[in-house]
This record gives structure tokens, sequence and C-alpha cells, in this order.
């Protein structure tokens, strides 16, 4: 799910297959997304709906799922990167921007904010496999002063055919400083055949090329984006051939 990546992390050896296994899937993020404009910070609330006490870890990436986030100079901070959360509590985790100076001025910005939960031995003997959950969601920060609005960036979108080393693409030029988070995409004419839109993000000023089967007859799409609220928006464009 582009929303929300989850990434399981095991925390303990598989020593007997007999173990049963215990998930931290009950520690659950109270937005979709985070965003961050005029002010300084910003609160995720943090929730454990389960019944024993979990072990978070937070910080932020710039986008690089596998690295180190001790060797990552990101902009922001979380004050409290690690914090224990009893078991049907919430905390407001706190997200700061720390040097605005070194975003861009003139697009949004995106980063990732990661929610690791590892779920707390009620009795030290136990002898069950921990499973650790990564949440990871998006972060955006908007400085002051872009033109339009992010709601109108979809409309603002560029389709056009391709070809590339022998093979069709279907390239999205996006001429506007707001992110596009494409959900899914169908082919025009029929609104049958689906487009492999990747990771579903269409940068400020940038593009992305998908891939199209050489038969398929295209003379628009029908995609959904995603909005602030994280609800699904939907819009038709035209290709350009």
């Amino acid at each position: 799910m582009r929303l929300s990546d989850k990434v399981v992390l095991y925390s303990a050896f598989l020593w007997l297959c007999g173990f049963s296994a215990t998930a931290a899937a009950d520690v659950r993020l109270g937005s979709t997304r985070v965003l961050l404009q005029q002010e300084r910070e910003r609160t995720l609330l943090v929730s454990n709906a389960g019944q024993r006490a979990e072990l978070i870890q937070a910080w932020i990436d710039d986008g690089q799922l596998q690295a180190d986030p001790s060797h990552m100079a990101v902009p922001f901070v979380i004050p409290r990167p690690v914090f224990r959360l009893d078991a049907d509590k919430s905390y407001g985790m706190r997200i700061v921007v720390m040097d605005s100076a070194s975003l861009a001025a003139d697009r949004e910005s995106m980063y990732y904010i990661n929610v690791l939960a590892i779920p707390q031995r009620e009795d030290p003997g136990e002898q069950d496999v921990q499973l650790a959950i990564r949440s990871r969601i998006k972060l955006f920060y908007r400085p002051a002063g872009l033109s339009g609005q992010a709601a109108q960036a979809p409309a603002s979108l560029h389709w056009r055919l391709i070809e590339q080393q022998g093979a069709r693409r279907l390239r999205v030029d996006n001429p506007t400083p707001w992110h596009v988070n494409l959900a899914k995409a169908l082919a025009l004419p029929g609104n049958s055949e689906e487009i492999d839109t990747g990771d579903g993000v269409v940068a400020p000023f940038s593009s992305i090329e998908l891939p199209v089967p050489d038969a398929l007859k295209i003379d628009g799409v029908a995609f959904t984006w995603i909005d602030d609220y994280g609800a699904i928006r939907e819009h038709t464009s035209r290709i350009d051939h």
C-alpha cells in the first residue's frame, strides 16, 4: 500500500518452529500523511489499541528505505524518538522543522516518517517470536508563496506517449511545485486496462515514465490521486501522441 508501507522486521531468532508469533500490529498512526506549512512543528498521534505495551522508535528519512537513520541528515527532528506506549494509550509525537533554510523555497519537499513498534513481553520467560512492524508515511513541507494549489496540480499533469529503446512509455510531466500522488490509472477508451504507476509519486517540476503494452490503444487516461487528507480523487486527461 502506497500510503503506508509496512515493513516486517524480525527482532528475535526463530529457534523452534513451535513458537507462537506476536506482532505489533496494534500501533496505529492518526494520519496517512503529515503536512508542514508555515508552522515549525506538527504533532502525529500514535495509538496503541493492543493489550500489551509497545516500544516505539521513530525517525525521518529522505526516501532511502533501507538507509541507516544515523547516517542521514534531514532538516527535521523528532524530539522524543524512543518511548514506551502502554496498552490502550496514545501519544502526540512531535515533528519539528530544524533547518528550513536547507529546504527548497520554490517547491514542496517530501520526506518519510518511520514508526517502528516492538511488542513488550509481559513475562520475561515467554518464548515467542517478537515481530517489529515499521509504518512509513509521507511528510510534506510547503514553503510560503507557491503558485496555485495542491488540489489543482493533478489536472495540470501532461501525459504523452513516447518510444524508448523500442518500447512504448507513457511520460507524465508535472509542471507544478506540488507533489502528485497517483493511486491508479486506467487507459481510455475502454477504462479497463490498468497502467502500472510504480510508486505513484510525480515530484514537482519532474516526470515519471510508465510502461505501456505495445498493442494497447490509448487516447486518454482516467486516474485517481490522493489528496492532503488521504482521500481518493478522480480526474481524466487526454494523451498526446
